[in-house]
């Protein structure tokens, strides 16, 4: 691959991943601050941001894109209904939680169609940095939407936050006009025949243990991740305070992580990368409890900012997983069902979150959530040796194994 080749592929990785990551942001980040100010409870707060679990039904998506259209004909179609959302939302709040529910129902579509497009255009030994760049694009678009919208809506009003959103996808969609894209994403299989070679892979035993590390891998980091936002206003953190740290912690430090562990997973192989930075996701959540025992700005601040550096550290080798396992076949399709696994995680454990930090309290529920997380990592680095020992033979650990670049 040339060196332009190269610079133009991840021009490409970042404005789709920007486009893709403006509305978790929102969702993820912005909605539980807002909710907890205008003094909704931690279990509504804990409900509302399970409305990121609508993004699972992405899978739905994914046999229409691969079969019709183009991968970038769906994204600037999703593009626009989310647009629609926002401005809907910014202008009529009694629209809000119809707002949010479009936004994760075409959210969900903008994902499988430019996931898609990036798995088909990226060769297999740039996998690792790619994963790293697309993670490091894709937080940078968080901070936008969670503490960027976190900071105007705090010193504007609320509504600000929307039309931040708005105005962002704005522009996105009018550039990724120009971005060039696939023509066709067609496969030419007929739907039954689609729908029964999805079937016979996801049933397939490699497949199913892929599943289940992408389910329990970011599990505790998903059940810290609601409720960390709700301990930062109890804590009494201010607007500005709580956008900084959404805005260091997506645009900085999780950038940074990601593409730190992108290139981690380059030199430790996929199984050792997965297994350590999988284990500093899982001290984060520890950190927090610890800090929430006796709390004050400044540690919650630190707490936050290493929370944010371990998360992208911890995503880049889980991304790399996931493109390996999708084997180039119906790349639409199965990346979004691996991915769609992930995220109904994410989804139930923002809804429990709220009754376990109500509970527990803020530090039992953070001590909780780090025991919870060892037994993904543990799975997430036996799945990735297994598979490199079926494709390679036995690994003795001298030397990161690449299948396919995937190390």
């Amino acid at each position: 691959m040339t060196p332009a080749r190269v610079g133009s592929l991840a021009l490409t990785v970042t404005a789709l991943e920007l486009a893709s990551g403006l509305p978790m942001g929102f969702v993820s980040d912005f909605v539980p601050v807002w909710a907890r100010s205008v003094g909704e409870s931690q279990a509504v707060v804990g409900a509302l941001g399970a409305v990121a679990g609508i993004w699972s039904a992405k899978v739905l998506w994914g046999p229409w894109v691969d079969n019709v259209w183009s991968y970038k004909a769906w994204g600037l179609a999703a593009l626009t209904a989310m647009l629609a959302a926002a401005v809907a939302g910014a202008s009529w709040p009694a629209a809000a939680v119809a707002a949010l529910v479009a936004l994760g129902v075409f959210g969900g579509l903008l994902d499988v169609a430019f996931d898609a497009w990036l798995i088909t255009a990226t060769p297999a030994h740039a996998l690792g940095q790619i994963s790293g760049l697309r993670v490091a694009a894709y937080r940078t678009a968080m901070a936008l939407g969670g503490g960027g919208a976190i900071w105007l809506g705090g010193r504007y009003g609320w509504a600000m936050g929307w039309w931040l959103v708005a105005a962002l996808l704005a522009l996105l969609l009018l550039g990724l006009w120009r971005v060039p894209g696939p023509t066709r994403a067609a496969t030419g299989e007929r739907q039954p025949r689609f729908v029964a070679a999805l079937l016979a892979w996801l049933l397939r035993r490699d497949t199913l243990a892929v599943v289940a590390a992408a389910v329990l891998y970011r599990l505790g980091d998903a059940l810290t991740a609601t409720m960390s936002r709700a301990f930062w206003v109890d804590v009494k953190l201010t607007t500005d305070q709580m956008g900084l740290l959404g805005a260091l912690g997506g645009s900085v430090l999780t950038a940074a992580g990601a593409l730190l562990g992108g290139a981690l997973t380059g030199r430790l192989g996929l199984p050792r990368a997965l297994a350590w930075l999988g284990a500093s996701q899982v001290l984060s959540n520890a950190v927090y409890g610890l800090v929430a025992i006796s709390p004050s700005p400044t540690a919650v601040l630190g707490a936050g900012a290493f929370e944010a550096l371990t998360t992208g550290l911890g995503a880049a080798p889980l991304v790399t997983l996931l493109i390996s396992a999708t084997e180039g076949h119906q790349p639409a399709t199965r990346f979004a069902a691996l991915t769609a696994a992930a995220g109904l995680t994410r989804a139930v454990a923002s809804a429990v979150s709220g009754v376990g930090a109500q509970e527990l309290g803020y530090a039992g529920w953070f001590g909780v959530t780090a025991v919870v997380g060892i037994p993904g990592v543990l799975l997430a680095f036996a799945v990735a040796r297994d598979r490199l020992i079926r494709e390679f033979g036995p690994w003795r650990g001298d030397g990161p194994p690449t299948p396919r670049g995937i190390g």
